[in-house]
């Protein structure tokens, strides 16, 4: 009987690791058209589709958007996890906070983004080309002088607000935008009429996204 079970077993192993990866190109495939991005790195999705989806794919997309956020991998099945997927379905999530991400339900819709407090406050620049708090490339052009920090936009000083951002965005999900500073005052914001030799971009594509899921 022993020679039975290491076939056995075997079969069965690979038989989880198919249904495994079927189960994440499932949820791959529903958050596509579930998940909506703006420029501010929020995402949006509405509780009547997202309720539609087999359990296994919402608690997938749920894990994949807080490993996104967070920069770290979150298994699909855990405690907090699955007492906020319930609110959830149960019309009961109000906001919630979790791996530095933020829930939030407004409406018939919810809305995902970083918690401020999980953003490291003041982050000294020293290569041309890093990935800041997770989600974001910054590329600064070649001669650059002096110090440059990042910080999150939501913890400039008022007086440094010389510069305004046209389109409307949810101010919870815009402060947590990067801003590039000296120790003379703001260089640089996303979005804004401000101009400096740096290109920012979120990292949202599916080959950066779906790492996690």
């Amino acid at each position: 009987s022993n020679g039975l079970i290491a076939p056995n077993f075997v079969k069965t192993a690979d038989h989880m690791l198919r249904a495994s990866k079927l189960s994440k190109e499932i949820a791959k495939h529903n958050s596509k058209t579930l998940l909506s991005f703006n420029d501010v790195g929020q995402i949006t999705f509405e509780v009547e589709k997202f309720s539609q989806l087999f359990g296994d794919t919402q608690f997938r997309i749920l894990s994949g958007i807080i490993s996104w956020f967070s920069g770290k991998f979150y298994k699909p099945r855990f405690s907090q996890l699955e007492n906020m997927h319930n609110k959830i379905l149960n019309g009961k999530l109000t906001g919630a906070t979790l791996g530095g991400t933020v829930f939030k339900k407004e409406n018939d819709k919810i809305t995902v983004t970083r918690e401020l407090a999980s953003i490291e406050k003041n982050y000294l620049v020293k290569e041309e080309k890093f990935i800041w708090d997770n989600r974001w490339l910054i590329t600064l052009k070649p001669k650059i002088q002096g110090k440059l920090y990042v910080k999150p936009y939501g913890l400039l000083y008022l007086d440094d607000h010389r510069f305004f951002i046209t389109s409307e965005f949810d101010k919870t999900a815009l402060a947590t935008i990067p801003a590039i500073i000296t120790n003379k005052g703001v260089k640089f914001v996303p979005l804004s009429n401000l101009d400096y030799d740096v290109d920012i971009k979120l990292l949202n594509k599916d080959a950066e996204f779906y790492k996690f899921f």
